[in-house]
């Protein structure tokens, strides 16, 4: 089990504000995903993981751990602009200017994927694709999530093609498009809802709607990959995953890789308990004011959320100043930490990653020094 980051022996070389990134506990997770995901590769989820050098350790590091799925045309660009090649386009171009880009990429030799979920995204990447002279790869994306009626869904309405029926049939339509081919689908458990909220109940509606979509999903994608079969396409990628559902989707010979992001730094508590997963993102903070004996009040640049973990009796004030550039907190049952002690955070998703330039790399007492986010290297998201 990785050791806890020591932020008394830490606090003093880092900056306030600052992320922090526990390498062992970072590495610990790596570990784990890849064990359970029964010889898949995996696909790093780059807008749960927004750092390059990051993504590179990783990919270079021994475990299974093969491309990247992207959020967006322009973050695919961002991306192979670095070197980073096999590509997966998460959301379908809606627009010309989109879709021009997303061809550019394979113009330029990328290996690059799109998911679609209707026959017009398909045109307008067929459209593109048919000025440069390219048949544009495509997965077709279906929804996996349990779905009780018509009015009740286990998730987002994500995508238009709820079942393998509905994706075969526009799969039909795509072989009369020129321009464009069938590589593939994706069905990716972890469309599913995780920000449903953290009480006891939403835990368990949580985990109800889990167990049904593990239980559809791998019969979706059978039928889906039969069928694609008996039209002809050669299947070169069938996705799954989420962390939440690797024991499932690793053994599932419906997919040939899986789709990993949030849960190697801000696993859910399910994962952390499944998958014997540890936090690895940090938000550390120090003490800027004492107005009052137990009141505190850090700088935490609009950066912090949630509670903080260290000092563990501190707790937010419901103040307007909460979330602000300097956040109060009061401080029960123990002697209120001195000026310039650390407060430290633990996001529970990594979306604090998109906010900062850099992420500071730390093991037990010491750091390993630091390396910039997308963000801090210029990409704002676009």
């Amino acid at each position: 089990m990785p050791a806890a980051l020591d932020w008394t022996a830490l606090s003093p070389a880092l900056p306030a504000p600052a992320a922090v990134v526990d390498l062992d506990a970072f590495t610990h997770n790596a570990e784990r995903i890849a064990a359970a995901a029964g010889g898949k590769r995996l696909r790093l989820v780059v807008p749960h993981l927004p750092c390059p050098a990051l993504l590179q350790r990783l990919l270079t590091g021994g475990n299974p751990f093969a491309g990247l799925l992207v959020g967006s045309p322009a973050e695919a660009a961002f991306y192979a602009g670095l070197g980073f090649d096999d590509l997966l386009l998460i959301t379908p171009p809606g627009r010309p200017r989109e879709a021009a880009l997303a061809v550019d990429l394979l113009r330029k030799g990328t290996h690059l994927w799109s998911v679609v979920d209707e026959l017009a995204q398909a045109v307008l990447l067929a459209e593109a694709g048919a000025e440069a002279g390219l048949r544009v790869p495509l997965l077709l994306e279906v929804d996996v999530s349990w779905r009780p009626s018509e009015e009740v869904a286990g998730a987002p309405r994500r995508s238009a093609l709820i079942d393998s029926e509905a994706a075969l049939a526009l799969g039909r339509e795509l072989q009369a498009v020129s321009g464009v081919r069938i590589a593939g689908y994706l069905a990716y458990e972890a469309q599913l809802a995780r920000e449903v909220g953290a009480s006891l109940a939403a835990s368990a509606v949580r985990a109800i709607v889990r167990r049904q979509a593990a239980r559809l999903a791998p019969d979706r994608r059978g039928a889906l990959l039969d069928g694609l079969r008996e039209l002809g396409v050669s299947v070169l990628i069938g996705t799954g995953g989420g962390s939440a559902a690797l024991p499932g989707s690793g053994g599932d010979p419906a997919c040939n890789e899986l789709c990993v992001g949030s849960a190697l730094l801000t696993p859910s508590p399910e994962a952390q308990r499944e998958l014997d997963l540890r936090p690895a993102l940090f938000l550390h903070t120090v003490v800027a004011r004492k107005p009052e004996a137990d009141l505190i009040v850090v700088g935490g640049g609009g950066l912090v959320e949630g509670a903080p973990i260290l000092p563990a009796s501190a707790s937010r004030l419901s103040t307007p100043g909460w979330g602000a550039r300097l956040t109060p907190l009061r401080v029960t049952g123990e002697a209120a930490p001195p000026l310039g002690a650390p407060v430290i955070w633990r996001p529970e998703a990594p979306g604090l990653l998109d906010r900062v330039g850099a992420l500071w790399l730390a093991r037990g007492d010491g750091l390993a020094g630091s390396v910039e986010t997308a963000a801090g290297l210029g990409f704002l998201g676009e």
